[in-house]
């Protein structure tokens, strides 16, 4: 069971809404009406009177003065309003001469919107002590209650009997109780013994408690975690400590114990500075028993720092270090199980208004085998794509109309640098030097450490126009150099540019049409030919080791075509509501092929389709339906044989289904819902006491019958759950080698009645005709509780989870069993 702090708080504020109001009301009341008796004795009782002293009002069937005993009494419907706080009750009887306020009978005291009740109320204003008999009230998600509630200190109260729930059931499905509760306000509660009913059978108990419930961040032990599954026994986690660092940072240091499996130490710190740096670290050190007499000692290191030095400059670090596979393969996190490469790397970027610069450092491990690469350093410098006119335009100058709408203005240039070092390590625990510049070899010539450094340049113009309005014309000239490390002893030094050009329009077509809710189609014919050419750099490149980004053209002189059609078919639908909508993805088939003027023999190359059927979302009654398709196909252009093609479709269901509550929870008939006293002083108070009781009894009952048959209604009112239905298939064929592969996706999601909800999953692999992984969770509305069970089966490892937990606080209530094993250990 994890219980928050923060909802063990509510009783301090009670209790401090209890003292405040008490102080406010007895001690106003004391010493105005002992300044009004001076000018007026009056013994006699009053009936239905009502009095008006500054902004202290009070009001009762009867206010009795005696002077002699030094007492007001106030009798039958007493209420005492100060600004935005009462008190009322059955009676309430002031002793100016002891220093002393009683109220008796169904009390209700409010201050500000928290309101409180009880059965008794006892004040003494000298020792400023007090005591509420059978205090309840609610507040946020739950309900509090008290049997006494009595002020021993200034800022220390005692509470008998103490419960707590959130359940607005006549009869609660479960409280926590304490027999003997000490409240220091603003600071802690201190209480034993902590006792848990469930339909008010005992389940689990504490000895004591001590709960922290200071509003900011507070230094101190938290609560472990106890246990038991199949893969780890008997266990008990999170024996922490928790300590902050003023309001920016906080670390947790804990222990895990576990039967079987071992034991670990974790080191969890936090820090954030909002706009400005965020970042975590997380270490474990772990000692993982293999068999009654074998264990090996592994160690984790994760952490990731984000910093913003600027709006237009940042700084990314993530560092993961793992001492062996281990500690992923022991992980409950499926993620972490399948992820074999570990992954850091440091990031800084600098913007500025058209340019860019960024420096990375890139990091990885396969944990299977133990290679290593490194990217460092690996920097970028970028120009972002501007008027050639702006070279010489000078800053402050304003651009010219007729440049911008001449050629010059339509001509754009670019350019980008990068510089590389690569490494590639085969050892396992490799030197400093091999690690960051050293080429190594074994005595076999097999590579243990090697290095690459370049620099590569790329420069491209471009001209973009539309010629008549309708035809796009585009044309580019790319330039790129590299500088290349060979041998660390000389630079190898190539270069390749080539040029292109693109002639692109779009034909619309419109039709008219009135076929059901189809009012208009739209036809979009967008065609394209682009043209390719790059002189022959074979032989001058030809020394040129190409690597990782850093590469350069080697081909033999190139010139080709392109050509490519896109049809895109477009709907206007009107709806029930007479609104009109768009489907601007209704059908869209795309088709392109490329000519080589360079080839011998068949110049033209396959044709590749792709056709993707996209209607949105359709409605059939009260079922929503949602159709996806898809389908690429790749033909020979001079037989039209298909070579290869994929297929993908999708389909979902989803609407909703009524059921009807035929076993109704009788909820608490709680007076903190809708307060039962007015909240405003008015004069017609006196009118309205005066009223006929049996007047009032024969109302009352009216109104209690109608409540009774408006909530018959209401149990048995229908209620509307969500149920979802989703399915997706996947082909995929390449005829030139016979691979394919075809796999299905299923889902579907339901309430079986009100509280019975049901979703499971899966996904099927047809060629290798099994069940690759499968889901299936089964949730129980328990009216303030929730139950959960999950089970996955993934390969040949299945989990299973139980969660049972209250619905207001679904992270500091709960119950929880899980389990992970392989089917064959």
């Amino acid at each position: 069971m994890e219980i928050d702090r923060k909802y063990n708080c509510k009783f301090s504020i009670i209790i401090c809404h209890f003292k405040s109001l008490l102080v406010i009301l007895f001690s106003c009341l004391f010493v105005r009406i002992a300044n009004a008796q001076n000018e007026k004795e009056n013994p006699t009782g009053l009936a239905d009177t009502t009095y008006v002293i500054d902004s202290l009002n009070y009001v009762a069937d009867s206010i009795v003065y005696n002077l002699k005993k030094e007492q007001i009494r106030l009798l039958n419907n007493a209420q005492i309003n100060y600004k935005n706080s009462y008190i009322s009750s059955d009676s309430i009887i002031i002793n100016m001469k002891e220093s002393t306020a009683y109220a008796s009978g169904n009390i209700e005291l409010k201050d500000a919107e928290q309101i409180i009740y009880g059965n008794g109320v006892f004040y003494d204003f000298e020792s400023e002590q007090g005591l509420i008999l059978s205090g309840r009230t609610k507040f946020e998600k739950g309900f509090y209650f008290g049997q006494r509630i009595r002020k021993v200190g200034p800022k220390i109260f005692d509470i008998d009997n103490a419960a707590f729930t959130t359940c607005d059931n006549v009869n609660p499905h479960y409280e926590i109780r304490s027999i003997r509760l000490r409240l220091y306000v603003g600071d802690k509660i201190v209480a034993k013994p902590i006792v848990l009913y469930v339909n008010h059978f005992p389940i689990f108990a504490l000895p004591f408690g001590t709960i922290s419930i200071k509003r900011a961040r507070e230094s101190g032990f938290l609560i472990p975690e106890p246990g038991y599954n199949n893969r780890e026994g008997k266990f008990i986690k999170n024996i922490a400590y928790y300590q902050t660092f003023g309001e920016y940072g906080d670390a947790t240091l804990s222990f895990d114990y576990m039967e079987y499996t071992g034991w670990q130490f974790i080191l969890d710190t936090r820090y954030k500075t909002r706009y400005t740096l965020n970042g975590n670290l997380t270490s474990k050190f772990i000692r993982y028993n293999l068999g009654p007499y074998d264990y090996r000692y592994h160690w984790l290191i994760s952490a990731f720092h984000r910093q913003r030095f600027s709006c237009t400059s940042n700084l990314s670090i993530r560092l993961n270090f793992v001492s062996d596979q281990t500690v992923r393969q022991i992980s409950d996190d499926k993620q972490v199980r399948m992820d074999k490469t570990l992954t850091s790397y440091l990031s800084y970027s600098k913007s500025w208004r058209a340019s860019s610069f960024s420096l990375t450092m890139d990091y990885r491990e396969d944990l299977d085998t133990r290679h290593k690469s490194l990217k460092f350093p690996s920097a970028s410098f970028i120009l972002s794509s501007r008027p050639v006119y702006e070279i010489v335009a000078k800053a402050t100058q304003e651009p010219n109309y007729n440049i911008l709408h001449s050629w010059l203005g339509k001509l754009y240039f670019s350019y980008r640098n990068n510089i590389l070092h690569t490494a590639t390590i085969n050892v396992t625990s490799p030197t400093a030097s091999q690690f960051f510049y050293h080429n190594s070899y074994d005595k076999e010539g097999n590579i243990l450490s090697n290095h690459r450094e370049g620099i590569k340049h790329n420069l491209s113009l471009s001209y973009v126009d539309k010629i008549k309005g309708w035809l796009n014309l585009s044309q580019a000239f790319r330039y790129n150099e590299v500088w290349l490390d060979k041998d660390n002893k000389s630079i190898n030094r190539g270069y390749d540019y080539n040029t292109s050009s693109s002639f692109s329009f779009s034909i619309y077509g419109i039709f008219s049409t009135n076929v059901g809710r189809l009012k208009a189609l739209r036809h979009i014919i967008s065609p394209n030919i682009s043209f390719f050419y790059a002189p022959d750099f074979s032989n001058i490149n030809k020394d040129i080791d190409n690597f990782s980004g850093i590469s350069i053209s080697k081909s033999k002189r190139s010139k080709r075509m392109s050509i490519s059609i896109n049809n895109k078919l477009q709907a206007k639908l009107s709806t029930k509501e007479g609104k009109l909508k768009r489907l601007n993805q209704l059908l869209t088939i795309s088709s392109s092929t490329g000519y080589d003027f360079e080839k011998t023999g068949k110049h033209f190359s396959d044709i590749s389709h792709s056709l993707r059927i996209n209607p949105g979302k359709l409605s059939l009654k009260s079922t929503n339906i949602t159709l996806s398709n898809s389908l690429r196909l790749i033909q020979d252009f001079y037989s039209l044989e298909p070579k290869n093609y994929s297929l993908s479709a999708k389909i979902s269901l989803t609407g909703n289904l009524f059921y009807n509550t035929y076993f109704h929870h009788q909820k608490v008939d709680f007076p903190c819902f809708k307060s039962s006293r007015n909240q405003e002083f008015k004069k017609s108070r006196v009118q309205e006491i005066k009223k006929s009781r049996n007047n009032e009894n024969q109302e009352s009952e009216g109104r209690r019958q109608k409540a009774e048959i408006q909530n018959s209604h209401a149990e048995t009112k229908p209620e509307k759950k969500r149920w979802n239905v989703s399915s997706s298939f996947s082909y995929n064929k390449n005829k030139q080698t016979g691979y394919y592969s075809s796999n299905l996706h299923n889902s579907i999601e339901f309430n079986l009645t009100m509280n019975w909800k049901i979703s499971y999953s899966n996904y099927y692999n047809f060629k290798e005709k099994r069940l690759v992984s499968q889901s299936l969770r089964i949730y129980r509305d328990l009216h303030c509780w929730s139950a959960s069970l999950s089970w996955e089966k993934s390969g040949d490892i299945w989990s299973y989870r139980f969660k049972i937990n209250v619905k207001a606080l679904p992270n500091d209530i709960m119950f929880r069993f899980s389990d992970r094993k392989k089917y064959y250990d």
